[in-house]
C-alpha cells in the first residue's frame, strides 16, 4: 500500500494561470502476471484566489478518479476505472484481457456521460501472432446508436534480452488503420534502458470542425530512459509543446518531477509528487 502527493503550479505569468493539488492512493500486490491493484486519487484545481479559500466551497475545478486490477493468473485479467469531473464529466471504462501463447483478446465496455448526453461502446479486439516477430490483430467499437468502426492493428517486435533487468536492445513498430485515422509508431531500444520513441497520426476530421480543414496531422518523438535509480521522459511534439517527468526510486519516499511548455500558445505547467509506502519510513 502506498499514498501520492502532487502539486502543479504556473511557471509562467498568465491570465489562465491555475493551482492544482491531487491526493492518491493505491495498494498493489503479486507480481506482474499476477498482479492486483487499486488506485484512487481526487484533484482539485483553483484558477484565482488565496490559499487559505482553497478547500472551501469556492474551488473552481476538481475531479476524483479511481482504477482497479486484478489478474485471476497469468492469462486472464480484467480492469476498469472511473471519472467523475466537472469537465469531463463520469467515464466508467471496464475490460477483460485474455492472454494465450500466441495471441492476445479483449472485451470492453465504456460509458461515458457530459451534459445530458450518454454514449456506451462496446469493444472486442483480437491481436495474434503470425511470425516469432509480427503480428496481426483487429479492433471492433460498436457504439450504442452511432453505428460500428473497425479497427486494423500491426506489430512488429524484435527484442534481445531481460525485460525483468531492464537489459532490452530492438526495434518495435506499430500501425493502427480506421476508417477516420492512421497511426505509426516506432521504439528503438539502442542500449539497455534507453529508449527513442515517435508516433506520427493522420486523422480526417467531420464537416464543421474548429480546425478548417478536412485534415489533421500530429507528430512526436522523444526519448525514454528507465534505470534503477530513477526514470526519465521527454517529448516534443508538431504543435511545439515540450513533456518531460522525472521519477526517482527509491528505498523511501519516491519524488516525482513533471512540466509541459509551449512557447507558441505562452502555457506551461509544472507539478511536484511524491509516493511513499509504510514500509518505507
Amino acid at each position: 500500500m502506498g499514498a501520492q502527493f502532487h502539486l502543479e503550479v504556473p511557471l509562467v505569468e498568465t491570465q489562465q494561470k491555475a493551482f492544482k493539488v491531487s491526493v492518491a492512493l493505491l495498494a498493489e500486490k503479486g507480481r506482474q502476471d499476477e498482479k492486483q491493484a487499486a488506485e484512487l486519487s481526487v484533484e482539485l484545481m483553483r484558477k484565482q484566489g488565496n490559499l487559505d479559500s482553497f478547500f472551501s466551497s469556492k474551488v473552481a475545478k476538481g475531479h476524483i478518479e479511481g482504477r482497479f486490477e486484478h489478474s485471476f493468473n497469468k492469462h486472464v485479467k480484467v480492469s476498469g476505472q472511473f471519472l467523475n469531473s466537472d469537465l469531463q464529466g463520469s467515464v466508467l471504462p471496464l475490460e477483460i484481457h485474455l492472454k494465450g501463447k500466441d495471441f492476445t483478446a479483449s472485451l470492453g465496455y465504456h460509458h461515458a456521460e457530459m451534459r445530458d448526453q450518454s454514449e456506451q461502446i462496446l469493444s472486442m479486439g483480437y491481436l495474434q501472432k503470425i511470425a516469432p516477430k509480427f503480428a496481426l490483430g483487429t479492433q471492433c467499437q460498436y457504439a450504442v446508436g452511432n453505428g460500428t468502426s473497425l479497427n486494423f492493428l500491426g506489430q512488429y517486435k524484435n527484442l534481445k534480452g531481460n525485460p525483468r533487468t531492464l537489459d532490452q536492445e530492438g526495434n518495435i513498430a506499430s500501425l493502427t488503420l480506421s476508417q477516420h485515422s492512421l497511426c505509426l509508431g516506432y521504439s528503438k531500444l539502442v542500449q539497455p534502458g534507453i529508449s527513442l520513441v515517435s508516433e506520427f497520426k493522420c486523422e480526417k476530421f467531420p464537416p464543421g470542425h474548429p480546425a478548417g480543414k478536412p485534415y489533421g496531422t500530429t507528430c512526436q518523438a522523444g526519448v525514454r530512459y528507465m534505470g534503477t535509480s530513477f526514470q526519465y521522459h521527454c517529448i516534443v511534439d508538431s504543435g511545439g509543446t515540450v513533456s518531460a517527468n522525472l521519477i526517482q526510486n527509491s528505498v523511501g519516499p519516491t519524488v516525482m518531477l513533471s512540466g509541459t511548455m509551449n512557447h507558441w500558445t505562452n502555457q506551461s505547467r509544472f507539478g511536484i509528487g511524491l509516493k511513499f509506502t509504510p514500509g518505507g519510513f
